[in-house]
């Protein structure tokens, strides 16, 4: 009876095994001062109240998600508006990249951006995170900002960034962080499929594009506050024109 034949590993099996890239668990990232630092409002930017008091309108658990062209006033609304909701030193900003479509570089530009430090290198874990982790961790990285008694507002600017997976993450973080977190998205066009789920569950609230646009009397109010009048015929039809687009006002 013949014997099974067994492979025995030659030289070149070996040297091919040694020379295949071992996969990688870690990855070092290095966090830039601009990517955590709120934005600068001009001085002229009128205080959008009608806006303002919707965003206010979200609760716990609730994800403000504001979508518009750049140009639109995303930033400069929730700039006014987070003062009402929470104190300077309970909110983090975070400018999202094209990195921060990866779950774990999000992971970790979430749990980095909302401890005590914000810029520098630091090692991560490469592999996404799992459900488990996030409900373990979510209450203990949100605790600078927001707990139970105190509102903390989390900022996300260039939401656009977030592909499906990464934008898990964020729902799952929305799920188990403290009732106190607030967190409002900034995006450009619509939302992952995952963040489409919490609509559904009535925990989004949104400001799109209509609503972001000018009015005719807050054309006029903002070219007033430059310092030059603007009649209502003019702001109507300022408005006709842009679309209220408020980098075109």
């Amino acid at each position: 009876m013949s014997q099974p034949a067994t492979h025995r590993p030659s030289r070149s099996d070996l040297s091919d095994a040694a020379a295949r890239p071992a996969i990688k668990t870690t990855v070092d990232l290095a966090f830039a001062d601009e990517k955590f630092a709120p934005p600068i409002v001009s001085a002229t930017a009128i205080p959008r109240t009608r806006l303002r008091d919707l965003l206010l309108r979200a609760g716990p658990g609730e994800l403000v998600v504001l979508t518009g062209p750049p140009g639109a006033g995303k930033t400069t609304l929730i700039a006014q508006t987070a003062v009402r909701i929470a104190q300077p030193d309970r909110t983090t900003w975070i400018g999202l990249d094209a990195h921060d479509g990866d779950p774990a570089v999000f992971w970790a530009t979430l749990t980095h951006g909302l401890g005590p430090a914000s810029a520098g290198r630091v090692r991560v874990d490469a592999r996404p995170p799992r459900a488990d982790d996030i409900d373990r961790a979510a209450p203990q990285i949100a605790r600078r900002i927001a707990t139970a008694e105190q509102t903390g507002l989390l900022v996300l600017d260039g939401g656009e960034h977030l592909a499906d997976a990464s934008a898990a993450v964020l729902a799952r973080l929305l799920r188990a962080a403290p009732p106190g977190l607030r967190i409002v998205l900034a995006t450009r066009h619509a939302v992952p499929a995952e963040l489409n789920r919490l609509r559904l569950l009535g925990r989004v609230l949104d400001v799109d594009a209509d609503l972001l646009a000018f009015t005719a009397a807050e054309a006029a109010e903002m070219w007033n506050t430059a310092g030059r009048a603007l009649p209502p015929t003019e702001a109507t039809a300022l408005i006709g024109r842009t679309g209220g687009l408020a980098v075109a006002v």
